[in-house]
């Protein structure tokens, strides 16, 4: 809101000054960040002075006020080294000279100063807009989809950028709020979220005002089906401002109850009963697909071919050396698998490409043998599971009831609640955030003792070892099958990750390839008993079962020349001949002489290192 000849009179106060001190300013370059806060470190000017300052450059900086410098925690800092650099520092309003003693005592005060004046005019803001969010209607800039505002007094002169804006009240917006219940209704008859985009794009229907991506997209559609506004319950302030006094500022949650909740049940778009479907179906998607407690932090998205594999091996082999996904290549005519950190960056020492179709007839072949044979783990670990399963069955009924004691308590303070303000005390906001957390946890109770009722109803029945033992052994013949993403997947829960090593004779840049893997024994029972009812909400307990043996499978193997190769060595040190050794090995005199030379000069590169023991 600065106004236009803001700089032009503090360049006019800045030239007075420097003429009281004797400064010719004639040949000064003047530097203006035109309505631009002093808090922001992106400012043009301000940056070209810090580059200044870089270069090591003798300056006189002169401003008007010491915020038009910087209203950060870091001014004090910048003068000090502009005077570091035999430079000088005046501010005229401040009567700041850094040629004058004490002008430390005086640049700290002011830039106190200018930052509890930051902190004091955000705090008004703040204030400001609460007070607009808790008038009926009243609005604070916080619109969505479906909605807008109009002036609250009706016509107002137009808002110059100076002094407080005019208030203003929320309206339910017709042409956008049609489309709102549609958004709803197609979820609810179970639409995505992507396909619910696609369609809206495909009927041009208008954005959201102040979106700024291209077209509608799934987060925001998922971002209007979670907005409680659409039930008429207003939620504001759930986000504070913190900056760093290096001009960085970021925004962080509340603490719990710092928000603030209205309801505005003439603003609602979406009827109960719908608003409660939808609210249950995004539930279930999060309960399904979102982070658990207790689960580490998530990284990068899962990989799309660990998901929806296209080939048997997809997202299954992962580099032994670095850790990267290995990436499928084709080299007429077969298929392979290669570390993409070595062939685009050359970052892994892993060279090795693994042979599509043999590593797959490897480990199909294995696993098959195994399943059929099953292994003695097994028993143990199914005796488990059956245990588990008996303590939940009797564990369900203390836990209903425990579930019942709980929502008996959250009603009869739900009711106390409705009493209070049926004795008239308003539209207290206090009263309706605690109404609002109330019925999030009567919502959560009913899930769960409607969760706990179905179980007790249908609980767990697990068949015979015998049986399990036999359904462990028919998996080998869905390894067997043609369906490529069913196969795929069965690999994934059996194995987890396949990790490749390869195998380089001292000498040679490429050798041959090792698969690494364990058998995962919760993968395994999982995938056995996923046809029997309630099987699959038992806690699979398997720390007992002790670790895992790791199956290491070749995938070819030295060559004839790197196998005889320390032995040529050991006979070259006994003095036995050429001819000799190319008659006993089978090699000839030139390939044997080329097998020892390879073999000896890649023992003296100091990277090599032996394993044969």
């Amino acid at each position: 809101m600065q106004r236009p000849e803001s700089c032009t009179n503090q360049e006019r106060a800045v030239r007075a000054a420097l003429d009281q001190k004797g400064i010719d300013h004639s040949q000064a370059e003047v530097i203006r960040d035109e309505a631009i806060s002093g808090t922001k470190e992106t400012r043009e000017g301000y940056a070209r002075i810090l580059e200044a300052v870089r270069r090591k450059e003798r300056l006189i900086v002169a401003v008007d006020d010491q915020s038009r410098l910087s209203r950060n925690d870091m001014a004090k800092l910048i003068i000090k080294r502009i005077i570091f650099h035999g430079g000088r520092f005046i501010s005229a309003s401040d009567n700041i000279d850094t040629d004058q003693k004490g002008w430390e005592l005086s640049v700290g005060f002011r830039e106190l100063q200018n930052t509890q004046f930051i902190n004091s005019l955000a705090e008004k803001v703040y204030n400001n807009q609460a007070g607009r969010i808790l008038d009926e209607n009243g609005s604070a800039g916080d619109l969505c989809f479906g909605y807008r505002s109009r002036l609250k007094n009706g016509a107002a002169p137009q808002y110059s950028g100076r002094g407080s804006k005019p208030e203003k009240v929320v309206y339910v917006y017709v042409p956008e709020a049609r489309w709102v219940i549609r958004i709803f209704e197609w979820f609810d008859q179970g639409r995505s979220a992507s396909w619910i985009a696609k369609e809206l794009n495909r009927l041009n229907v208008p954005k959201p005002p102040g979106s700024t991506k291209k077209g509608w997209y799934t987060q925001l559609i998922r971002r209007i089906l979670g907005s409680s506004k659409y039930a008429g319950v207003w939620t504001w302030g759930k986000t504070r401002t913190r900056r760093d006094g290096e001009g960085n500022k970021m925004q962080v949650p509340v603490a719990p109850g710092d928000e603030i909740t209205v309801l505005r049940p003439k603003l609602r778009i979406v009827r109960q009963a719908l608003w409660e479907r939808v609210q249950a179906k995004l539930e279930l998607a999060r309960q399904t697909y979102g982070s658990k407690p207790g689960q580490k932090r998530r990284g990068p998205k899962v990989h799309h071919s660990a998901l929806y594999p296209s080939h048997v091996l997809g997202g299954l082999l992962f580099c032994g050396a670095c850790g990267a996904r290995l990436h499928r290549e084709y080299s007429k005519p077969r298929h392979y698998y290669a570390c993409p950190t070595h062939r685009k960056k050359g970052q892994c020492e892993m060279s090795y490409r693994v042979p599509e179709e043999r590593a797959q007839d490897e480990i199909l072949k294995f696993l098959s043998n195994y399943l059929q044979a099953i292994p003695g783990w097994f028993d143990h670990l199914y005796a488990q599971v059956c245990t588990a399963t008996n303590l939940r069955a009797q564990e369900i009924p203390r836990a209903l009831e425990a579930q019942k004691e709980e929502m008996a308590t959250i009603e009869k303070q739900l009711q106390n609640y409705l009493d209070v303000l049926g004795q008239g005390a308003g539209q207290s906001v206090t009263i309706a955030n605690k109404m609002v957390d109330l019925e999030q946890k009567a919502e959560q109770a009913r899930k769960e003792i409607a969760f706990l009722e179905k179980e007790l109803e249908t609980p767990a029945v697990l068949p015979d070892l015998e049986a399990v033992r036999r359904m462990v052994a028919d998996l080998h013949v869905v390894l067997g099958q043609d369906e490529v993403p069913q196969v795929a997947l069965l690999l994934q829960k059996l194995l987890g990750k396949v990790k490749v090593r390869d195998v380089v004779a001292p000498g040679k840049k490429r050798g041959y390839g090792l698969l690494e893997f364990c058998i995962c024994p919760e993968g395994l029972l999982k995938e056995a008993l996923k046809k029997v009812v309630g099987a699959r909400d038992v806690l699979l307990k398997v720390t007992e079962v002790g670790p895992m043996p790791v199956i290491i499978l070749e995938i070819g193997g030295p060559t004839r020349m790197d196998s005889w190769a320390p032995k040529i060595a050991e006979m070259r040190a006994r003095g036995v001949s050429w001819k000799e050794i190319g008659e006993e090995t089978g090699l000839g005199v030139g390939n044997a002489c080329t097998a020892y030379k390879r073999y000896i000069e890649g023992l003296k590169k100091p990277d090599h290192v032996d394993n044969d023991d």
